[in-house]
This record gives structure tokens, sequence and C-alpha cells, in this order.
């Protein structure tokens, strides 16, 4: 019974040890939302000068909406997490109002733009609010 115990604990120490690994490497990678490169956006680049008070505003608006746990921003995109089980998160476009979802799904299922974008580190996003 230790033995198998001991076991377990190893186990899970190197999984949270290589995500911890895997995010410290991904920190500085850019995502880039939209191919047109008018609208094309860099995201993993925020600091708080480079968020408009507009921008603010305007995810402060999801902030109110019913199943919203918390709302984000970095650069031009807002971020809302569902508070419902399985309802993932919304990335907003603010420039041109276009979104996509990333609902919780088993990882084989998890689209190429919902794995670029989730590989942004948390530091990257500013929270606005949480409910």
């Amino acid at each position: 019974m230790i033995k198998k115990l001991i076991i377990f604990i190893v186990v899970v120490l190197i999984i949270w040890l290589s995500a911890v690994y895997y995010n410290n490497k991904n920190k500085s990678e850019e995502i880039i939302i939209n191919e047109n490169s008018e609208q094309s956006e860099k995201i993993g680049t925020t600091t708080p000068e480079n968020i408009s008070d507009a921008l603010r505003q305007k995810a402060q608006t999801y902030c109110d909406k019913e199943n919203t746990a918390s709302v984000y921003v970095s650069t031009s995109t807002i971020k809302v997490v569902g508070s419902l089980l399985g309802a993932g998160t919304t990335y907003i476009n603010a420039n041109d109002n276009t979104m996509f979802s990333c609902p919780v799904v088993a990882p084989n299922y998890v689209t190429q733009e919902c794995k670029d974008i989730m590989n942004i580190s948390e530091q990257s996003w500013q929270k606005i609010c949480e409910n």
C-alpha cells in the first residue's frame, strides 16, 4: 500500500514539474489572431500601458453578463471565462467583435486556434473582474 502511494506521489510530482517547465518555456511566445495583417494582433505581449481605457470599459460590460466567472484583457482581445461546468472560455477581438469559443473538451477535440491561445501565459492577461 505504501509502495503504491509513493509511486502515485512521484507520478504526480513529475506531471506537475512538466507543467511548470512547459508554462515557463511558453511565456515569451506571441500568438497572432486573424491572418489578415490589418486585423492581426499579438497576444502575449500585454503590459498595463498597452490596454486602453475603452477596451477596459468594453471588457467590463461582460462582467455583468449571466454565467460569467471572470473577464481578462490582453492587447485588443477580451477573454470571458464561463461559470457553467464545461463552458470554457470565449475570446472576443475588440476591434471587429469577432469571437470564438474554447469549450472544455477532451484534448483530442481542442481546435488549433484554442490550443494556440491557451498556451499564452496567465501573466499576459490583465484581470478586469471576477464573479
